[in-house]
């Protein structure tokens, strides 16, 4: 799919631009128009998914489970665990 697009590009890039301003506004308003590669994978993730970039990555930022491992990793006030991780990292440096 992604070689056909480019093959568009090559031959009416002009048109590519105009196809993403009608499949999705908010995309084309932040993708220049000689930004091929942009262009050709915004509408490659239409035509796969059949739904805009714009909405997939309003939908991606707005996802709290993209931040919920970043969160329950993250150590809280015991940290009993630091002795354990101090030993072995000295542990790894002596082998290196």
């Amino acid at each position: 799919m992604r070689s056909r697009l480019e093959e568009q590009a090559a031959a009416d890039p002009t048109g590519l631009y105009a196809e993403l301003k009608k499949i999705d506004p908010p995309s084309a308003a932040k993708i220049h128009p000689n930004d091929l590669r942009r262009i050709v994978r915004a509408l490659e993730v239409y035509k796969r998914t059949g739904e805009p970039i714009s909405r997939l990555q309003r939908k991606a930022e707005n996802s709290s489970a993209l931040t919920s491992p970043l969160i329950s990793g993250l150590p809280g006030r015991d940290r009993n665990y630091m002795p354990e991780l101090t030993g072995a990292w000295r542990s790894w440096l002596r082998r290196a």
